[in-house]
């Protein structure tokens, strides 16, 4: 690697992603893992009453009860079943401790490590660390549903773009295919594919072949569903924007939102906070990220048309964009009054520096004819 191309992207003397997985970061991330279940499940209790409903959907997709799409994210009930060969006689209330919680947990961790080893791609440990830490303080906003396929779609999307901006196939072909098993969300793979790599025509082409094979296969196994939602949800959605009051639950025991505030309107806080500074001297910004955040415009109104806009955790994804793209800003920004701040210093210390190194005059000494030449005698005979 260029040294010069390495020094800017922070990836200079980069740990392989083993090495991230030392005692240290193990409880770091731990300790992040603790805090956003904490809030997700009293979230989720507290102000929707959904705490443990990914348990049951789970179940559902598992005895081939569940409706359409669910019945077709396959990959978290398919790891959940596996681990309930180890105990196969549990009640509910054992099977939600041993079982559910611990795989969730997982995966939250497996989230947030694999966001963080995305980030190193483009920054130093100190600053991927920061954009981390920045996520986990955001990702509350999507804890309206306690399902554990988000955490999944996030990890794998992580390492799809990773995949994606390294120009690696093989990896992003198999990243495509766990991102269909979870969720039908990841035709954002290819599409990315395709902005980033457009000249390539086979490497987007089996991306999206990728895609196309296994969510047509998925169906054509599995055979139709009865739909939890209609598939246009575009009116549905608009009414729900404008219903200020169609949610009374939520935060449930404050007098601040409730009962006056919509899920619905969490994108904006979600995602345009954010905006400004994805925006702001976005030609020196990495071009993976110049093309990759036209996926947001795109995915939005697809979602809008397609998807219920209150389900905030399928745009999660979005903080993959966007907050590279802010720390990449603030990271200029930081270097700018760094290096302002030195010329200060250094223009503040030069002229009391001049000042004690004045040059020292040295009056002449008068030496004789006769002491010339004995030194000359000395020195040279």
């Amino acid at each position: 690697m260029n040294r010069l191309v390495a020094v800017k992207t922070g990836r200079l003397g980069m740990k392989p992603w083993w090495k991230y997985l030392g005692i240290k970061w193990l409880l770091l991330f731990a300790a992040l893992v603790f805090v956003l279940d904490y809030a997700q499940l009293h979230m989720c209790y507290d102000n929707y009453g959904t705490r443990y409903n990914g348990f049951g959907s789970m179940n559902w997709v598992l005895s081939g009860e569940a409706h359409a799409p669910t019945q077709y994210r396959l990959l978290v009930p398919a790891l959940y079943g596996a681990l309930g060969l180890f105990y196969p006689q549990l009640n509910r209330e054992k099977e939600i401790v041993w079982l559910y919680e611990p795989m969730k947990m997982f995966l939250m961790f497996w989230a947030i490590w694999a966001f963080f080893i995305f980030l190193r791609e483009f920054f130093e440990e100190s600053w991927a660390l920061l954009g981390t830490i920045l996520l986990c303080a955001c990702l509350p906003l999507t804890f309206r549903y306690d399902y554990a396929n988000q955490w999944a779609e996030l990890a794998i999307f992580a390492f799809a773009f990773k995949s994606i901006k390294r120009g690696d196939q093989r990896q992003t072909n198999v990243w495509t295919f766990l991102g269909t098993l979870t969720r039908e969300t990841a035709f954002v793979l290819p599409l990315l594919n395709f902005l980033v790599h457009r000249k390539r025509k086979k490497s987007w082409r089996w991306s999206l072949l990728t895609y196309g094979v296994t969510f047509l296969g998925i169906r054509l196994l599995l055979g139709p569903r009865p739909r939890f939602a209609p598939i246009l949800t575009m009116n549905i959605n608009i009414q729900r924007i404008s219903d200020i009051g169609s949610y009374p639950g939520f935060l449930h025991g404050t007098e601040v939102f409730s009962p006056y505030f919509n899920p619905a309107w969490l994108v904006v806080p979600m995602t345009g906070i954010w905006i400004f500074w994805s925006l702001k001297r976005s030609k020196s910004k990495p071009v993976f990220f110049q093309k990759a955040f036209w996926l947001i415009p795109i995915f939005y109104l697809i979602a809008f048309c397609f998807a219920y806009q209150d389900e905030i955790r399928i745009f999660t994804w979005f903080y993959l964009i966007l907050i590279p793209m802010t720390l990449w800003c603030w990271r200029e920004d930081f270097r700018k009054n760094l290096k302002h701040d030195e010329a200060v210093q250094i223009s503040e210390i030069l002229p009391s520096f001049k000042e004690q190194t004045k040059p020292i005059e040295v009056e002449p000494v008068a030496v004789s004819e006769t002491n010339q030449r004995k030194t000359y005698e000395k020195l040279h005979l």
